[in-house]
């Protein structure tokens, strides 16, 4: 029946497609089979339906051309080489492995020195296609797509090296479920993503490399980002009565780089559970924040005048290095609330992490630890109208070069309006060379009460500092102790 099949596909030529192909499947009546292509095969245009678990098998010079393939969970068996030629392919796909080769992408794209787009095939539909299928496989080359490419549930797309310069106007790899389940285990593995910041001067802020949002089980490695008028990678979701549950959960960024982007290298506003390990964010610059890494809840309020906000909690930043951002190297910024003691950036860790002429701002947290840190030409700031508790910065170098601009190297600062300080520790940490004060806790004079609870400053070593630690009056309830100070 197969090879009755098969003869009657090819053979009758003149009728329409779509009949010829219901005609043959007819024969056949069962799940599973295969429809066999083996020469060329022109579409016309035509909209072609397979059955559920169907296999299109495609041998010899077999390839099909110039239509439309609905997929209902298809398999595609086929060499590494061009099998669809101006076809569009919808519906659900599977392979072993599914092929650039497949789709004649063309890696003609050419930049000039400043990676600017110069001329190229715009291969968005052909990547579309690949993207529906679980295992891709990229071929090394220069490629330049025109939209964005949706990811679906267990997925594993291997770039090997790949670069792909992302033209279209807003998110180019966006990881995200419009249902009620999440995208889920998607994994992305080398390669080299180019937006589109010096073909605009769009006012934006939202064009972004990799959109992590309604996903779990996700990692990224290998992967540079840069370039893009929004951020490199974005991990969140927005935040509404119908969004409550639709948290990002188990992000992996993995020995990736943000080099050059508009607003962030990262952003993290929405997330449970993230590990950012061995990456670098750097030379952000255009639109505030403008820093390596920033973690700022995503908040909105209702008809009814109440706040949502979104939660960060349970991430580890380790091994990361941040050189030359505008604003900041790594933010942490909450809600602005004064009056209610709740906290929604909870359990942040970074461990053995380099800043090169960047400063650390924090803005509200709890239960936050910043470990085994080299800071050179930066410092720490710790502000902000949010709750400020159970912080911990703990074996910290700091060099300053520039001792002439005054700056002090760890500033803790508070307003009349602000919540309370509560639980810093700052231990072991040596400083040197700043023109300014080494550690700094001060205050709105207006306001003559306690406000930094339980804060101590332990066994760090200051040398070569404008002045050692400048506490104002009744600013601090705590220790001060072990602490050694060098002329």
């Amino acid at each position: 029946m197969e090879s009755i099949k098969t003869h009657r596909f090819f053979c009758i030529r003149s009728l329409r497609i779509i009949v010829l192909l219901e005609i043959c499947l007819v024969l056949t009546g069962m799940n599973g089979q295969s429809i066999v292509i083996s020469e060329p095969m022109d579409l016309k245009g035509e909209t072609i339906s397979i059955p559920h678990a169907y296999k299109l098998v495609f041998k010899k010079d077999g390839r099909l051309l110039n239509g439309t393939i609905v997929g209902d969970y298809t398999t595609v068996i086929g060499q590494r080489k061009v099998i669809f030629q101006n076809v569009k392919l919808e519906g659900s796909f599977t392979a072993k492995e599914a092929y650039s080769d497949w789709f004649d992408i063309k890696a003609d794209c050419i930049l000039d020195s400043t990676k600017k787009y110069v001329l190229g095939t715009d291969n968005y539909q052909n990547f579309k296609n690949l993207f529906l299928f679980p295992i891709i496989e990229i071929k090394s080359g220069i490629y330049m797509i025109s939209g964005m490419l949706n990811c679906i549930s267990n997925q594993k797309v291997n770039g090997n090296g790949a670069i792909i310069k992302c033209l279209n106007q807003g998110v180019s790899i966006n990881i995200d479920s419009s249902r009620d389940k999440p995208i889920e285990h998607v994994e992305i593995n080398s390669l080299h993503l180019i937006g589109q910041e010096l073909e605009y001067s769009t006012p934006t802020q939202w064009w972004h490399g990799v959109n992590i949002a309604f996903a779990s089980d996700v990692r990224i490695e290998n992967v540079l980002s840069e370039y893009f008028r929004g951020d490199g990678f974005y991990i969140g979701t927005t935040i509404g009565l119908k969004e409550a549950g639709r948290i990002p959960n188990n992000v992996i960024i993995s020995n990736c780089k943000s080099y050059n982007n508009y607003r962030q290298g990262l952003s993290i506003t929405r997330v449970n559970g993230a590990k950012i390990i061995d990456s670098e964010f750097s030379y952000t610059s255009g639109h505030s924040p403008e820093a390596g890494i920033d973690i700022e809840v995503n908040m909105v309020k209702t008809k009814e005048g109440k706040t949502i906000v979104g939660e960060c909690k349970n991430i580890e930043i380790r091994g990361c290095l941040f050189r030359n951002n505008k604003r900041h190297g790594f933010i942490i910024s909450n809600a602005y609330n004064s009056t209610i003691s709740i906290n929604n950036i909870n359990n942040v860790k970074m461990f053995d992490c380099k800043f090169e002429d960047d400063d650390i701002s924090i803005m509200g947290c709890d239960n936050c630890k910043l470990e085994n840190l080299e800071i050179t030409d930066g410092h720490i700031n710790i502000s902000g109208g949010s709750i400020i508790r159970n912080l911990t910065l703990s074996s910290i170098r700091m060099v300053e070069n520039q001792p002439s601009s005054n700056k002090d190297a760890i500033s803790l600062n508070y307003k009349p309006d602000w919540p309370e300080r509560n639980g810093i520790l700052i231990d072991d940490v040596y400083i040197k060379g700043y023109g300014g004060r080494a550690i700094y806790v001060g205050y709105d004079r207006r306001f003559h009460e306690k406000i930094f609870n339980n804060v101590s400053i332990t066994n760090c070593v200051i040398e070569e500092c404008g002045s050692g630690i400048l506490l104002l009056r009744n600013s601090i309830n705590g220790l001060v102790e072990k602490n050694n100070i060098i002329r």
